[in-house]
């Protein structure tokens, strides 16, 4: 179809080839009666081809693609805030010195001229043991043996006589000899004496000046050497009695006890004394 622009009074308007004929037999026709028939004609035309003109646009529009409106971001508004100005810290005052005591001059004395001691010489007075007296020896026991009284016979009849001899009864065995006692004696340090050595004074005993008196008990083998030493009585310092008991265990020999000529174990008791010079 083609759009022929059409001037009339006004504006220019779309026209068809039909609107062109008409408008000719318009021009061309008769006026009178069929003018108002003219013009419905007219009319019809013209609103059949706006509204074909619209319909055009409308599918148009209609095949377009949907315009998507573009999103704009919320605006966001950022306001800076200073940061708060801290608080001056306020100090606590500090506290006030300690007092500073007062020296006291203290007036040291004089040292005194001490002279050195002179050296002690260490005597040990060694004190000869109490040998144990032996228990004296058993007193022999003396059985008395008395007799023994033989039943006598009975006087034989005079009217019978035996014929047969008497029988000999034998006579009692003799008594047993009574035993002998065999003589013993004790363990003693006395014949071996000067050979101990003496017990070492102690350092500390001598510092403090302890002296004293320490009586042990010793068991004596019957080889002579000492076995067990125990204290009987104490010097008072438990160093002196130590001392007492190492040299008399480990260094010392006694002549031990005798049971008739054969050695056998026995006690013996050992006075020490531990005294200072001067």
């Amino acid at each position: 179809m083609k759009f022929i622009a059409y001037k009339t009074g006004r504006s220019f308007l779309p026209t068809t080839e039909a609107d062109l004929s008409l408008a000719g037999f318009r021009s061309e026709g008769k006026t009178g009666e069929r003018g108002w028939l003219d013009y419905l004609l007219i009319g019809l035309l013209t609103l059949s081809a706006h509204f074909y003109i619209l319909q055009r646009f409308h599918d148009g529009a209609r095949n377009e693609p949907p315009v998507t409106p573009v999103k704009v971001p919320p605006m966001v508004q950022v306001t800076l805030i200073p940061p708060p100005v801290p608080k001056p810290i306020v100090q606590p005052p500090p506290p006030p010195p300690p007092p500073v005591p007062k020296k006291v001059e203290v007036k040291k004395p004089e040292p005194k001229k001490v002279e050195p001691p002179k050296p002690v010489k260490k005597e040990v007075v060694a004190i000869k043991p109490q040998v144990a007296k032996p228990k004296p020896p058993p007193k022999p026991v003396v059985r008395r043996v008395e007799p023994i009284e033989e039943p006598t016979p009975p006087e034989p009849e005079e009217e019978e006589e035996d014929p047969r001899p008497a029988p000999v009864k034998a006579a009692p065995p003799p008594p047993r000899p009574a035993p002998v006692a065999e003589k013993v004696s004790g363990p003693s340090a006395s014949a071996g004496y000067l050979h101990n050595p003496e017990p070492a004074y102690p350092e500390i005993a001598e510092e403090e000046g302890w002296e004293g008196r320490v009586i042990l008990k010793v068991h004596v083998l019957a080889n002579g050497r000492p076995d067990s030493v125990s204290v009987i009585k104490s010097s008072g310092h438990d160093v002196l009695d130590q001392a007492a008991i190492r040299t008399v265990k480990g260094s010392w020999h006694f002549a031990p006890a005798m049971r008739g000529d054969t050695p056998t174990d026995g006690w013996v008791s050992v006075p020490i004394n531990f005294n200072l010079p001067g």
